[in-house]
């Protein structure tokens, strides 16, 4: 009996290090964008000065023959200065480009990185999507975590 008590004893001292740490972050795999005019920064996809359709647009990447579609959303609830958001759940497969297709002819290239992040022996580690590049051009670092990629 006694060494079953150790057994237990031991188990919950080496658990022990989790149980106050249990608010773990979530993988990010949501990124925001807007997609705008590198010449007047107007947008391309909302608003009167508008190019695309938004409901044409699509995400995607290839992976070998397949072609995989990541889900996107329109928001005009999330905005910066009054300018409407796309953003896309991108699932965590090390792609290393996304193609933005915004209609029959007109598709672009999104080169993507992802960073593991080792958070602790109680938390699983933190992954978090990146954009990079567009079109082989840097994209500059978010503003209040939305990526302007321009076009």
């Amino acid at each position: 009996m006694i060494k079953v008590g150790n057994y237990i004893l031991v188990l919950i001292i080496l658990s022990s290090c989790c149980i106050g740490n249990r608010k773990c972050q979530i993988n990010n795999f949501i990124i925001y964008f807007r997609l705008v005019d590198k010449s007047t920064n107007n947008d391309l996809l909302y608003g009167p000065s508008k190019l695309y359709n938004k409901d044409d647009l699509k995400l995607y990447t290839i992976k070998g023959i397949d072609t995989i579609t990541e889900k996107v959303y329109f928001s005009a609830s999330n905005t910066i200065n009054g300018d409407s958001l796309v953003y896309a759940f991108i699932n965590y497969t090390n792609y290393e480009n996304l193609y933005l297709k915004l209609n029959n002819v007109d598709v672009d290239t999104i080169a993507t990185t992802y960073n593991v992040i080792d958070k602790s022996s109680c938390c699983d580690d933190l992954i978090e999507t990146s954009f990079i590049k567009f079109n082989n051009t840097d994209i500059a670092t978010p503003v209040n975590g939305v990526y302007t990629l321009k076009k």
